[in-house]
């Protein structure tokens, strides 16, 4: 840090230090440093047709030619596009995959000659079978004769006494009957046991 005082501007005369006066030339003026301006880069103006100036690597697929200024939009397939510098060497083309020699056929073997089969046997008539009789369906067990005792929410209908304790067996349709507690009947059947 310097004190203005302690500073000598001028050539000639005056005694050093104390700042004195007398017989000094004025101070010249230092003229002031140009400084270059900061270039700033034009804004892009998109052509007419171009709704905007697309950047770099965006996708230009549906304006090819709205790319900004040193790009170009480059068409990778019928979905995607990108704009990327001019000045980018692509890729050589990947070419085509050789194909493979196909192999000869394998010779098929010699179609054996069929050997004539022994005469069929004529059937010899069998007596005609003996009719069974129709099942005799089985009456449901009578109160106090159960084999078991079925659960809540059982199948009931071909013992309808048979329900556990507290339960009843209501009838939903001549293929299902189920075990209930009084006021489960939710589809409103007749009770049967």
């Amino acid at each position: 840090f310097y004190n203005a005082i302690d500073l000598d501007f001028g050539s000639g005369g005056g005694g050093g230090g104390g700042g004195g006066g007398g017989g000094g030339s004025p101070p010249v003026p230092v003229p002031p440093v140009p400084v270059p301006p900061v270039p700033v880069p034009p804004v892009p103006v998109p052509p007419a047709s171009c709704s905007r100036v697309i950047p770099l690597w965006a996708t230009c697929l549906t304006e090819m030619h709205c790319c900004a200024p040193g790009a170009t939009c480059h068409k990778v397939n019928k979905w995607f596009a990108h704009c990327r510098p001019a000045n980018l060497t692509p890729h050589p083309p990947t070419p085509p995959p050789t194909p493979l020699p196909t192999p000869l056929p394998t010779p098929l073997p010699p179609t054996p000659i069929p050997t004539p089969l022994p005469p069929t046997p004529v059937p010899t008539p069998s007596p005609p079978p003996v009719p069974t009789p129709p099942p005799t369906a089985t009456p449901p067990p009578s109160p106090g004769t159960c084999s078991s005792i079925i659960p809540l929410w059982g199948n009931c209908l071909k013992a309808p006494s048979c329900c556990a304790p507290g339960a009843g067996c209501y009838k939903q349709s001549k293929w299902y009957a189920q075990c209930l507690k009084p006021g489960a009947n939710y589809w409103g059947g007749e009770k049967i046991g």
